[in-house]
C-alpha cells in the first residue's frame, strides 16, 4: 500500500517511468489550485499528456465557485490537455469501493451521469 509521496506515485510517476500519455482522475473532492499544481509540474517534466478529472461529490456537497471558475480557466486553456467533469447525480457508491469488483464496477459504470463544466 502506498503511504508516501502520493502526489509523485499516483500523479506522476506513471507519466514519468512508464510513458503514459493519459490520465483519468476520479476524485471525490478536487480544487483547481491542486490541478494547476499538477499540470505545471507535468509540463516541468516535458510531458505530454491529456488529463481528466471527474470530482465526485459535487451532488451532495456541490462545489465552490471559486473551484469551478479555476476549472473552466483550465479547461480553456488552449496550451493544456485539461477537462473536469462532475458527477451531477447522487452516485455516491463511488466512495464504497475499495479493490476493483468488476461486476459491481459495470453496474456503477451505468448510473453515472457526468456534466461537463463550461
Amino acid at each position: 500500500m502506498l503511504t508516501e509521496n502520493l502526489f509523485d506515485e499516483i500523479l506522476m510517476r506513471p507519466v514519468r517511468d512508464y510513458g503514459v500519455n493519459e490520465l483519468r482522475i476520479v476524485s471525490g473532492f478536487a480544487s483547481d489550485s491542486l490541478a494547476r499544481l499538477h499540470i505545471e509540474r507535468l509540463k516541468k517534466q516535458k510531458s505530454s499528456v491529456s488529463v481528466e478529472l471527474i470530482v465526485g461529490m459535487t451532488p451532495l456537497q456541490g462545489i465552490e465557485e471559486s473551484f469551478h471558475n479555476g476549472f473552466c480557466k483550465l479547461s480553456d486553456d488552449q496550451d493544456l490537455e485539461f477537462s473536469c467533469k462532475y458527477l451531477n447525480r447522487n452516485c455516491c457508491e463511488i466512495a464504497k469501493i475499495r479493490n476493483v469488483d468488476f461486476p459491481r464496477l459495470k453496474i456503477l459504470k451505468k448510473s453515472f451521469f457526468f456534466k461537463k463544466i463550461s
